[in-house]
């Protein structure tokens, strides 16, 4: 096995971003440069990945919930007649 079970739990309560060499896969896990030389690498690459994929969904997340707001608001205010408001998406 190449990571067991309290190793997987280990680098998953690490924040995003903190792992991004072998280097640090091998500090995070206590293992030895030998192991590092052979998994660390590879750990790494799968890591940094889905921290790529976590912070490219939050971003689309910020930005749905922001265009949602910006329609919401134009339609509250279109509705109350408070003001003229001209649909501007940037």
């Amino acid at each position: 096995m190449i990571l067991d079970e309290t190793e997987i739990a280990t680098i998953s309560a690490l924040a995003v971003n903190t792992l991004k060499t072998s280097e640090d896969v091998v500090q995070a896990l206590g293992r030895d440069e030998a192991w590092g030389k052979e998994w660390g690498k590879e750990i790494a690459a799968v890591i940094v990945q889905f921290d790529i994929e976590v912070e490219q969904e939050r971003t689309r997340r910020e930005q749905e919930k922001a265009a949602k707001h910006r329609v919401k608001t134009v339609a509250e205010r279109s509705s109350t007649g408070t003001a003229r408001v001209i649909r501007s998406f940037r």
